[in-house]
């Protein structure tokens, strides 16, 4: 598997990253109706002609955004030795990743490039929403999906039970060095046997190790646990994040915003508090 640079331009769907570190990444561009949204992520980068708006994510400053709103989320800086990532996990995790990797034979890998293929992506969608629908959650996002992958910013981690089936799915957008975790899904609820289900949760962080190792082996500088509830009601929520406290993450505040690139795009700006919501919402259903 290649290193993680920022690749200079589109790449073709069956390539994975390996382009120069020279460049910057594309810009993922999305239609609505008569608007042409861009969409970048962490950082500023170079806008095609053509958009009327530029839809950033998680820029670490709200200045030059159009009405910001921020977003919490916990990362993990990889620049640390493997041995001194491993010990700051929390000691009980620390235990269930060994036992995944040894008793349970949990097997895991990171795929990229050409073994993401339609067909992989398309049962994958469809996972995902029987798993969304118990969580009350919006379905898979495969446009988005199918361009981060054009642009050899996808990768999907996996862990195999020793029978072979799969237990854990992660999916990631990698780009700036930064690995962020966009969806995550499991077989935990395909069966109420209590073995069954800790032997997923044990499949699951033994999943986050291996990826933010190999991901760090490539060239990742920073692991994005992707969002952190800052909330206190939610249980289900508070759980997550307890889960993802077990790896010892630091958390931050990031800003999403608009950046006006036409006349149609001051009237986005406008509209900014009624037209993220219906975006976010238009990206979710658009699943072919």
């Amino acid at each position: 598997m290649p290193p993680i640079p920022s690749p200079p331009g589109p790449a073709g769907p069956d390539e994975a990253l390996g382009a120069p570190e020279q460049g910057e990444p594309p810009m993922i561009a999305m239609k609505y109706g008569p608007f042409t949204l861009g969409e970048a992520y962490f950082q500023r980068i170079q806008a095609p002609a053509g958009l009327d708006a530029v839809l950033y994510r998680q820029l670490p400053s709200p200045e030059g955004l159009v009405r910001p709103v921020g977003q919490a989320t916990l990362l993990l800086d990889l620049s640390q030795p493997e041995e001194e990532l491993f010990q700051a996990i929390e000691k009980n995790a620390r235990y269930k990743i060994r036992r995944s990797q040894t008793k349970d034979g949990t097997r895991c890998r990171l795929l990229a490039g050409p073994e993401i293929t339609d067909a992989y992506l398309a049962d994958l969608a469809e996972r995902y929403r029987e798993f969304a629908q118990t969580k009350g959650l919006g379905p898979m996002n495969l446009q988005r999906l199918r361009q981060f992958r054009s642009a050899g910013m996808l990768y999907i981690g996996q862990a195999d039970a020793e029978e072979g089936e799969t237990l854990v799915w992660h999916v990631y957008l990698v780009v700036h060095r930064r690995a962020r975790l966009f969806y995550s899904l499991s077989r935990f609820r395909d069966s109420e046997d209590p073995q069954f289900q800790n032997r997923v949760g044990r499949a699951n962080r033994h999943l986050h190790w291996e990826d933010l190792r190999t991901l760090k082996a490539l060239g990742v500088a920073t692991y994005d646990f992707g969002g952190f509830y800052l909330g206190q009601t939610d249980e289900a929520k508070l759980r997550i994040n307890h889960f993802k406290l077990e790896f010892r993450g630091v958390q931050v505040m990031e800003y999403n915003g608009f950046q006006v690139r036409s006349l149609r795009g001051r009237l986005l700006g406008g509209l900014y508090t009624l037209l993220l919501p219906l975006v976010e919402l238009a990206s979710r259903w658009r699943l072919r």
